[in-house]
C-alpha cells in the first residue's frame, strides 16, 4: 500500500506566517485533485471549520471534510502525544499531510520531526530577520541531513526585491553546506492575506486571482512534482503492511460539524 507524503511546516519567529502559508498551500494542493490533510491549530483554520464539514473519528484523531475536499485534523481536538504515531497510517490514505505544529528550535529533536519525510521553512523575509531562520535550518540540517529541506519567503514587505533577498537567502545556507530542494519563492506582504489568516480561510480560496495565490498554486504544482531521493545512509521510513491498520481506523461518518 503506498503512503502518501508527511511534511512538517516549521519557522521561525512565531507569527512569520506558517499557518497562513500552510492552510493556503494545502487548499492549493486540493485544488489540483490531490487528497490533502492538514494537522493544524484551531485557530488557524477556525473560519473554514465554521462552513461545515463531515466529522469522523479515527483513534485519537478527529478529521473533518471541509468544502473543496480538505481533510483538517484540530490539534485541540486530538490527543496530541499519539498523533506522531498515528500520522503515518494517515498517510496511507492521503497523498499528502501537511503538519503545522509550532516547535521552535526543538524541531530537531521533536518526535513530529521523526515521522515526517520533508520540512517546508517559512523564511521571514524582513532585511535582517531571517538569521532565525538560517539557526532553525542550519539545527535541520544537522539532526535531519537526508530529508529534503523547501523554503517559501514572507514578509515582503514593500520595496523589496522579490528575488534578491530569497537568493541571499539561498546563497548564505549554501555556505553553510546547506542545499535546500526546493525553493518556492515568495508572498507579499499583503493587507487581504492578513485578513484571510484573521478569518481562518485560505487566502488562495478567499482571493483566487492574488499573486500571492497564484505563486502558492505554483508552489503546489512544484512540491507535488517533486520526488524525495532515497536517503543517503539508507534510512527508510517506517513499513507498515496493510494489516497494520486497525479495525478501528474505518472511518465512521458523524454529524455535521
Amino acid at each position: 500500500m503506498k503512503r502518501g507524503r508527511v511534511m512538517l511546516l516549521t519557522g521561525l519567529p512565531a507569527g512569520v506566517g506558517v499557518s497562513t502559508a500552510g492552510l493556503a498551500l494545502a487548499d492549493a494542493l486540493c485544488a489540483q485533485s490531490r487528497s490533502v490533510l492538514l494537522v493544524a491549530p484551531l485557530a488557524a483554520v477556525g473560519g473554514l471549520l465554521r462552513q461545515g464539514g463531515q466529522v469522523r473519528h479515527v483513534m485519537s484523531a478527529t478529521l473533518v471534510e471541509c468544502a473543496g475536499g480538505l481533510v483538517v485534523a484540530p490539534l485541540e481536538l486530538c490527543v496530541e502525544d499519539q498523533l506522531p504515531q498515528l500520522l503515518p497510517l494517515l498517510a496511507m490514505e492521503t497523498d499528502m499531510v501537511l503538519v503545522d505544529r509550532f516547535t521552535g528550535l526543538r524541531v530537531a529533536g521533536n518526535p513530529w520531526q521523526r515521522v515526517a519525510d520533508e520540512a517546508l521553512l517559512v523564511v521571514d523575509g524582513r532585511p535582517g530577520m531571517d538569521i532565525r531562520s538560517l539557526l532553525l535550518a542550519h539545527h535541520l540540517g544537522r539532526h535531519w541531513p537526508h530529508r529534503p529541506l523547501h523554503l517559501l519567503h514572507t514578509c515582503m514587505g514593500e520595496g523589496h526585491n522579490p528575488d534578491r533577498a530569497p537568493a541571499s537567502f539561498r546563497h548564505r545556507l549554501e555556505q553553510r553546506g546547506l542545499q535546500p530542494a526546493l525553493d518556492l519563492g515568495c508572498l507579499p506582504e499583503d493587507p487581504s492575506i492578513a485578513r484571510a489568516s484573521r478569518d481562518g480561510v485560505p487566502f488562495t480560496r478567499m482571493f483566487p486571482n492574488h499573486p500571492a495565490s497564484r505563486r502558492l498554486r505554483q508552489a503546489a504544482r512544484s512540491l507535488m512534482g517533486y520526488t524525495p531521493a532515497l536517503p543517503l545512509d539508507g534510512e527508510r521510513r517506517p513499513h507498515l503492511e496493510p494489516h497494520a491498520m486497525l479495525p478501528h481506523m474505518a472511518i465512521q461518518p458523524r454529524e455535521d460539524f
